[in-house]
């Protein structure tokens, strides 16, 4: 891409796990979060002190640093809930294709009927 007469790199836009700090949950912001209580972003214990030590487990890939680091490969992998999202709407596209090529065909397959019968009659 040329941005005013410079070549700029691009790349595709990757969306990333949403991790909320306050609580530890993936999946919302702090907007959405409807939980009273914090957690730590480590290791998940309810209120942590402040002098709290703990090792750091990832929730998405299970390695030792906190959930949602950004060296953390697992942060860009397709949730889920969006996989199943994708794949129900593939399906759902892949049965309307069917049942209007049958629809299709169905009236392809009158109409050829009907037209055979009006010569008949003549």
């Amino acid at each position: 891409m040329i941005c005013f007469g410079t070549p700029m790199k691009c790349f595709p836009y990757k969306k990333r796990y949403e991790v909320f700090y306050g609580c530890g949950e993936l999946g919302h912001r702090s907007d959405v979060c409807n939980s009273p209580h914090s957690k730590c972003r480590g290791c998940g214990v309810a209120s942590p002190s402040k002098d709290h030590g703990c090792t750091p487990r990832c929730r998405l890939c299970g390695k030792e640093h906190v959930t949602g680091d950004k060296r953390c490969k697992e942060l860009f992998r397709t949730p889920y809930i969006g996989k199943k999202r994708q794949w129900e709407m593939k399906v759902e596209e892949a049965r309307e294709q069917e049942e209007r090529r049958k629809a299709e065909a169905d009236t392809q397959r009158h109409s050829r009927t009907d037209g055979v019968q009006d010569r008949s009659r003549r």
